[in-house]
């Protein structure tokens, strides 16, 4: 397998441990995810969100640049089996040495504090990627969860007009921004007034880093189908996420079959190049249904048994996200 994951929350895990004078261990950790798990599933890439909280702390641009010292710092003492990416060159070189390829994004675009400079900044830094909020209105727009207004699901006539809670006049530049400089635009977490204005603007393909089918399972994280036909139409792609509430509306009910449920419809929605994996480990509750990045067999081997051809399981696995990195990040 090669796998390419394009969001986790693992590098926030650990630097809770380092502020707390603990020592992190990301060979062997009892998270979801270690480079002993990723290399026993054949890991290609991972994508490593610098999440930030931004209520929680003083300044988030301050913790932002802390996030991408522990990267930094976890990648260079972890160099023999991962290696930080800045190009798409450098996934295919890192591929050919043997080492898995970090990639740096930001969960969270309240980091940058709407401030231009900030975003050449952490690009400098390596960010490649930015979800542009979390569950806050940020300076760059307004989040699905404070979503309380009816958004008309209509991408063929929908103009940034303001009149929802989408994008801010910075988020617009933020976004410009972004797709100039090779940064990929993630859309998990935004209202859909702001997808629709990200759709609006772009001309490059963006991305859900970390959402399901709200066809499937009702949760404003999820996508609509208009939302999934048009990241297709645009070269995007759709990370699963393996969040219980994000895959059943009674998460209780949870099963590898409620993934096969999000993977048929969006396969049937958005065609066989939209679908990749956003697993969002640490970021999540364990999913008994598939708990760890050492488990992810399971989904393959049932993906293949319910009668998805290999060629559609290998664009999954990272096919479709390759492609995506490869257009968009220089």
């Amino acid at each position: 397998m090669s796998i390419v994951d394009l969001h986790c929350d693992t590098l926030h895990e650990m630097l809770k441990q380092k502020l707390k004078g603990e020592h992190y261990n990301l060979y062997k950790r009892a998270g979801h995810l270690d480079v002993e798990r990723m290399q026993e599933s054949g890991y290609m890439v991972q994508c490593f969100a610098a999440f930030v909280d931004k209520e929680q702390v003083d300044s988030p641009y301050e913790r932002g640049k802390l996030l991408a010292r522990m990267y930094k710092e976890m990648c260079s003492e972890y160099s023999p089996y991962i290696a930080p990416v800045y190009h798409y060159q450098d996934i295919i070189n890192n591929e050919r040495l043997g080492l898995i390829s970090a990639v740096l994004t930001i969960e969270e675009g309240g980091v940058l504090e709407g401030n231009l400079e900030y975003l050449r900044e952490f690009y400098e830094k390596g960010v490649r990627m930015i979800t542009l909020t979390w569950n806050y209105p940020n300076e760059i727009g307004y989040p699905s969860c404070l979503e309380e207004v009816s958004i008309p699901d209509n991408p063929a006539n929908w103009k940034v007009t303001g009149e929802y809670p989408g994008l801010t006049k910075r988020g617009i530049e933020i976004v410009e921004m972004m797709e100039s400089r090779g940064i990929i635009v993630d859309v998990s977490h935004l209202s859909d007034a702001g997808f629709w204005d990200v759709a609006s603007i772009m001309k490059k393909p963006f991305l859900a880093s970390h959402s399901n089918a709200r066809s499937i399972c009702g949760h404003k994280r999820n996508l609509s189908d208009a939302q999934i036909r048009t990241i297709a139409s645009r070269g995007g792609v759709i990370g699963l996420n393996y969040c219980a509430e994000f895959l059943e509306d009674n998460p209780a009910d949870v099963t590898l079959e409620s993934f096969m449920r999000h993977i048929n419809h969006i396969l049937r929605v958005g065609g066989s190049d939209v679908l990749a994996l956003g697993s969002d480990f640490d970021g999540i509750e364990t999913n008994p249904a598939l708990p760890h990045a050492g488990a992810l067999e399971r989904l393959f081997d049932l993906m293949l048994r319910s009668g998805i051809p290999m060629s559609v399981v290998d664009k999954i696995q990272s096919e479709n996200a390759l492609r995506m990195m490869k257009e968009v990040m220089r």
